[in-house]
C-alpha cells in the first residue's frame, strides 16, 4: 500500500515538472482544452451526435471491438460558487463525467473545488441456469452498485497549460479512495483548436476489489475463480481537434488511449483482445446554446 502511494506521489510530481508559465477558474480539464476556455462563470448547454470506433478490455465480450453512433448532452450551471456540470462526450477522456460542487477558492492561477461525482458505474453479470428445477432462469451472479465519490479538485492554469488533481472517497458502498493527476495543453491554429492530455489515475485496493474482485460465494455460482484485487494505476492519453463550423455549430475529432492496471485485467470478469490497452477514435457534431 505504501509503495502504491509513493508511486502516485512520484507520478504527480513528474507531471508538475512538465509545465510552467498566467490565467483562472476551474472546470473539467478536457472541456477547458477543447473549448480553449478557462472560465466557468457562464452557463452552457450542448447537444450533438457522434460516431466512434473502440477496442479495449471489457466485462462484456461483445464490447471488446465495436463501432457505432452515440449522443452528446453536455452542460454547466453555475450559481454563487455552486455548480453542476456534465462535460463528457461518451468516448473522450474526462476525470468526472458528472460533477456537483462548490468553488471554495480561486486566484489568477489556481482554483479549488469541493466536488461530488460518480466515477464507477454499476456492474451486473448474468447467466442462464443450465440444469435443475430452475433451468432456463436468468440469475445475476455478480452485482456491483455505482459509487458516489466526494473529495477535492485542484486546477492550475499557466498560459495554455492546465493541471488538474482530484482526490476522493466513496460515500455510498465500498468507501474506497481514488486519486488522479492530469496535464493538458492546447494550440490554436487559425480556427482549429488542437489539444493534448496526459493522465494517471490511482484506485486503492478497496475500490478495485469491489469492482474487479470475485468472492468465494460468487465463484461458486459462476465459471469465475475467486479473485482479490489490489490497488493499481491506469494511464491515459488524448489528442484532438475542435473546429467551429458556424457560430453555434462545433465539430470535434478525438483519439484516446488508456493502459489499465494488472489488478483490473487479471480479474476473471475481464476479457481483452488488445492486451492492457484500449483505443478509441470518435468524431462528433454539436450545437451549442
Amino acid at each position: 500500500m505504501h509503495s502504491s502511494i509513493n508511486k502516485l506521489s512520484a507520478a504527480i510530481a513528474a507531471l508538475l515538472t512538465l509545465t510552467f508559465s498566467a490565467a483562472a477558474q476551474a472546470q473539467d480539464i478536457a472541456q477547458s482544452l477543447r473549448g480553449n476556455s478557462q472560465n466557468t462563470t457562464e452557463n452552457y448547454f450542448e447537444i450533438g451526435l457522434g460516431y466512434t470506433n473502440h477496442e479495449g478490455p471489457s466485462t462484456n465480450p461483445r464490447n471488446l471491438d465495436w463501432s457505432g453512433g452515440y449522443s452528446i448532452f453536455n452542460w454547466s450551471y453555475n450559481y454563487k460558487g455552486f455548480f453542476l456540470e456534465r462535460f463528457a462526450d461518451k468516448f473522450t477522456q474526462s476525470t468526472d463525467p458528472f460533477v456537483i460542487g462548490y468553488n471554495a477558492y480561486s486566484n489568477d492561477n489556481w482554483s479549488f473545488d469541493i466536488v461530488g461525482s460518480s466515477k464507477n458505474p454499476g456492474l451486473k453479470l448474468s447467466a442462464v441456469i443450465q440444469g435443475g428445477e430452475n433451468a432456463g432462469q436468468e440469475i445475476n451472479f455478480i452485482t456491483r452498485d455505482s459509487d458516489f465519490m466526494i473529495g477535492g479538485r485542484l486546477s492550475g492554469y499557466f498560459g495554455n497549460n492546465i493541471l488538474q488533481f482530484t482526490v476522493s472517497q466513496d460515500m455510498r458502498n465500498h468507501n474506497g479512495r481514488m486519486a488522479s493527476a492530469l496535464i493538458g495543453r492546447n494550440w490554436q491554429l487559425r480556427n482549429w483548436n488542437f489539444h493534448g492530455l496526459l493522465g494517471v489515475q490511482y484506485s486503492d485496493s478497496t475500490t478495485n476489489n469491489y469492482y474487479k474482485g470475485v468472492t468465494e460465494a460468487e465463484a461458486e455460482h459462476s465459471s469465475f475463480s475467486a479473485y482479490q484485487a489490489g490497488g493499481g494505476f491506469n494511464y491515459n492519453a488524448e489528442i484532438g481537434v475542435t473546429y467551429p463550423i458556424a457560430e453555434d455549430w462545433v465539430y470535434r475529432a478525438t483519439a484516446t488511449m488508456t493502459s489499465y492496471s494488472d489488478e483490473q485485467l487479471n480479474s476473471p470478469m475481464y476479457h481483452s483482445t488488445s492486451g492492457s490497452t484500449s483505443t478509441t477514435f470518435s468524431t462528433s457534431l454539436s450545437y451549442v446554446f
